[in-house]
């Protein structure tokens, strides 16, 4: 499995998308995805620290970071959509939102840039595959507190929405070509 295959969970979004959209979860589209992913994620992470570095274990190293990736793709996707209804319920405050989390991500990118050479110059470079478990796992604390926001299906009302992917034909037929 080449390399490039980690890269591959951020241009399979419009699937996660319409997975975590019509199949909820204990009545949730985003949390318990976000929860699994996460979880599997910072697994990947440690796996990737402890693990030897050696051609016999590459395909399993490239199937830990496409784990990885595949939460990053996960959580950056479905916290967009609930920030993005919060946009579209209150507009004014939409750049302002933007703004801090973009502000919030190009700062953790600018930390990891520095600390990455820092760590690989100073200890074994899979110490930076630890490292990185504990930023990854950050967002469970607010996932199980509710913090999301995100409302949960009456009891009732837990079942696959098929409808939506009827009723949106063209939308979903755009995603899966994507």
């Amino acid at each position: 499995m080449p390399a490039s295959a980690s890269k591959t969970p951020w241009s399979i979004k419009p699937l996660i998308g319409i997975v975590s959209d019509v199949v909820p979860i204990r009545g949730y589209h985003k949390r318990w995805y976000m929860i699994g992913m996460t979880m599997v994620g910072a697994a990947a992470l440690a796996l990737l620290g402890v693990l030897p570095l050696s051609a016999g274990f590459a395909t399993l190293g490239a199937l830990l970071m496409f784990a990885s990736m595949l939460q990053q793709a996960v959580v950056d996707l479905l916290v967009e959509g609930e920030y993005a209804k919060k946009m579209a319920a209150k507009p004014e405050t939409g750049p302002d939102l933007v703004t801090w989390v973009w502000a919030n991500y190009q700062s953790a990118q600018l930390l990891a840039a520095c600390l990455v050479g820092t760590l690989a110059d100073a200890f074994n470079p899979r110490v930076i595959f630890l490292v990185a478990v504990p930023f990854a796992a950050q967002i469970l604390a607010p996932l199980f507190r509710g913090f999301l926001g995100e409302e949960r299906r009456p009891p009732g009302d837990r079942r696959p929405r098929f409808d939506l992917v009827r009723q949106h034909k063209g939308v979903f037929s755009l995603a899966l070509l994507m």
